[in-house]
């Protein structure tokens, strides 16, 4: 039986906002899980640029969407838009994935949070090792403080990412820690320039 025989007055949506989002192979996943779990819901993409979010989550809340998930150009722009983030996405200042619960929009990042699952699932525990990423856009930052939230704990990091020898906005005061060797070492490298 197809999805499109399963739908009915009772299915409820989630989706895709993103532009580009003809490309996402999210529906086939969200859809597969979906009707494996026996939910009788649905997911799609919706070509949403960042002039029309704001609408979008009005609709979101007014259809009374699961939620759903967010790309560029999106991740950064529903910020001001939702009624509560999670702790990681006011530290990263972006979110991936929305929870609509009763009409509250809350905002989630859970880049990092999967990237150590699925190491996890593979038996893998980098904690304490070194890792490096290769980039500190939105997924990499995310993973980055999740590894510091997995190995030392919500309340006791520090990151510093300078680019082009400045400071990105979404992370300054909100980082800082009463431990001397990470004040330390910021005061270093930005000494250091």
């Amino acid at each position: 039986m197809s999805l499109k025989d399963e739908i009915d007055g009772h299915t409820v949506l989630a989706g895709l906002l993103a532009h580009p989002a003809g490309h996402s192979m999210s529906p086939a996943m969200y859809n597969a899980t979906f009707e494996k779990l026996g939910l009788n819901d649905a997911y799609l993409s919706f070509d949403v640029d960042a002039p029309e979010l704001a609408h979008a989550l009005q609709a979101m809340r007014s259809l009374h969407f699961l939620g759903g998930n967010l790309s560029m150009p999106n991740k950064q722009k529903a910020i001001p838009l939702l009624d509560k983030l999670s702790p990681a996405a006011k530290l990263i200042g972006a979110v991936n994935t929305i929870v609509n619960d009763h009409g509250v929009l809350t905002g989630h990042i859970t880049d990092g949070t999967g990237f150590m699952q699925a190491l996890s699932n593979d038996g893998l525990d980098i904690r304490g090792d070194k890792m490096t990423l290769a980039g500190a856009g939105g997924a990499g930052t995310a993973i980055a403080i999740q590894q510091l939230w997995t190995v030392f704990g919500k309340s006791t990091f520090l990151i510093v990412v300078m680019l082009r020898g400045k400071m990105p906005n979404v992370m300054w005061p909100s980082l800082m820690t009463k431990h001397k060797a990470m004040r330390h070492c910021l005061h270093s490298m930005i000494n250091r320039r």
